[in-house]
């Protein structure tokens, strides 16, 4: 994984577009939506160390696709759709829950009100879906493109367990800054710190016209966060480096029999890590709370 950071640390941007500038009419959805698998790791440096690494799938999904009114996307099949009885069902009201308007426009307000202002063409929601009726995701990524394929925002959705409240950051990626923890996500933590981050979004390039994408580098995904504390010790990080691949039968068998409940995977997965904490006997921080307008 460290060497996947290495290779993906300077890539934080993804450009196609056709004659017209605009990347849609060159793509289709079923190109552009993808199964992610790889790996989540997190290492906690401070006051004691620990770590741990854990194989995964999330779904890269192109939100017009997934949203369409007859639910007749492509990408949808007996495995997966928006269905009750759907395995892998998607379901847009687990997302940006609360606010008014399609999913899409729940997310491009989402942005605004959070200081982007650059017009967004295309978004692709890098997500956990509903794994045989139960959803759970601790953060979902929304990437914003523009009509020319630059990304450029990353809309974080952060949830909190046990809490269960939800809180939204936005990374501009043609300048991306420190942002400060104003979030309880973890009882084992405090918020005196800031997020430094480092992005490799999904690479729209892949599916254009354009120049070569070297095999090695082509649809991956890589999401690295650094906890700084206000002395600028690192205090902690976590990084998901992931793969695409197309979303069709054959792949979502193999992650399903992989990870037959990905979702409660992931719930359990933190729980275990959480009382692995407590009987190392990092110290147990109370909720606490910051100016926070966008806690939900």
């Amino acid at each position: 994984m460290d060497k996947e950071l290495a290779e993906n640390s300077a890539c934080n941007k993804s450009t196609a577009c056709n004659e017209n500038g605009d990347v849609g009419s060159k793509l289709t959805p079923t190109q552009i939506s993808k199964l992610f698998v790889g790996n989540v790791r997190h290492r906690r440096f401070s006051p004691k160390a620990h770590n741990f690494n854990y194989p995964l799938y999330m779904l890269g999904l192109d939100v017009d696709q997934v949203t369409h009114v007859d639910n007749s996307s492509s990408v949808f099949s007996k495995l997966f759709g928006t269905q009750w009885y759907k395995p892998l069902r998607f379901k847009q009201e687990d997302y940006l829950r609360g606010e008014p308007g399609d999913l899409k426009q729940r997310i491009v307000n989402k942005i605004s009100t959070l200081g982007g202002h650059d017009s967004i063409n295309k978004v692709i929601m890098l997500v956990q879906v509903r794994c045989f009726g139960v959803y759970f995701s601790p953060a979902n990524f929304y990437f914003a493109y523009s009509n020319q394929g630059n990304c450029l925002y990353m809309l974080v959705e952060v949830s909190n367990t046990p809490w269960n409240k939800r809180h939204y950051y936005l990374v501009d990626m043609a300048n991306i800054t420190p942002t400060e923890k104003d979030f309880h996500v973890s009882p084992f933590m405090d918020l005196a710190m800031q997020y430094h981050w480092r992005v490799s979004p999904p690479n729209l390039t892949e599916h254009v016209d354009t120049k070569p994408i070297k095999s090695d580098k082509k649809d991956k995904l890589l999401i690295h966060i650094e906890n700084i504390s206000h002395q600028q010790q690192k205090l902690f990080d976590a990084t998901l480096a992931l793969k695409g691949q197309a979303i069709n039968r054959k792949n979502l068998m193999s992650v399903m029999r992989r990870f037959p409940a990905m979702t409660l995977t992931v719930v359990t997965g933190i729980y275990v890590q959480a009382l692995k904490l407590f009987i190392k006997r990092i110290p147990f921080v109370p909720y606490q709370r910051k100016a926070q307008k966008q806690e939900l």
